[in-house]
């Protein structure tokens, strides 16, 4: 019985030993080619670059995100902008030296098969970025339009009232900036703040009648920065 146990747990040791040398022969063989060629499990952001030669990654990368966006939300859209219209690139450099830098030995025994991401490395240039930011916001901000309340020919003209956008540029230039430290291109949301206007037409029209009964027919011109009222004898 103890001679059986014996022969039992020599086959059981020889068959695990087996099993990790074919494992670690196998590793051995995967890093001898992922020496020239990255591993297969490896992704650079959304970009799949496993299998892609090392000698041609540069290339690969460049290519790649050369067509790359800036994604930004706002309002229930996308909106997505070429960042090589506004001054952001990959950093070729310290991105490869980042994928070579998760890769090694250790990692390829332990971690093959498991997906490998690694964040881009982005640089920028602030001006650039700042200008194309700028023109970005000034498309979306409006001020408010407060109501008027214009009397033309024995007409009255009504204008109502309308609420204003407002993107602090300053905000959004920080936020997106932290993105990209953290290799991420959006969506970004952006933050819009409703600007409410300072006269409603509600609030117009009862101010006329306050003013009909008031001045008792007499001629009113009234103009401030918040509205306008022209009654009909002002015009000639």
């Amino acid at each position: 019985m103890e001679e059986y146990l014996k022969t039992k747990l020599k086959i059981i040791l020889v068959i695990l030993l087996s099993i990790t040398l074919t494992i670690v022969s196998v590793s051995a063989f995967l890093t001898v080619r992922d020496n020239w060629m990255y591993p297969s499990h490896v992704k650079l952001g959304d970009l799949t670059v496993g299998s892609v030669p090392k000698a041609k990654m540069n290339g690969f990368i460049k290519e790649a995100y050369a067509q790359e966006t800036l994604k930004l939300s706002i309002l229930d859209e996308i909106i997505e902008i070429p960042i090589s219209k506004i001054g952001i690139s990959l950093d070729y450099k310290n991105t490869i030296e980042k994928i070579d830098s998760n890769l090694g030995v250790l990692e390829n025994v332990i971690l093959r098969g498991a997906r490998e991401l690694v964040t881009p490395v982005f640089e920028w240039e602030e001006i650039e970025l700042s200008d194309g930011l700028e023109s970005f916001v000034s498309e979306y901000n409006f001020p408010a339009v407060n109501a008027q309340i214009i009397y033309e020919d024995d007409t009255v003209k009504y204008i109502l009232h309308d609420t204003g956008r407002f993107i602090d540029h300053t905000k959004l230039l920080e936020k997106v900036k932290n993105h990209l430290l953290i290799g991420e291109l959006g969506p970004i949301k952006v933050e819009v703040e409703e600007i409410q206007p300072v006269i409603t037409l509600e609030e117009l029209q009862e101010i006329e009648k306050l003013s009909k009964a008031n001045i008792k027919g007499e001629a009113l011109l009234k103009d401030t920065s918040e509205f306008i009222i022209i009654h009909p004898s002002s015009i000639k």
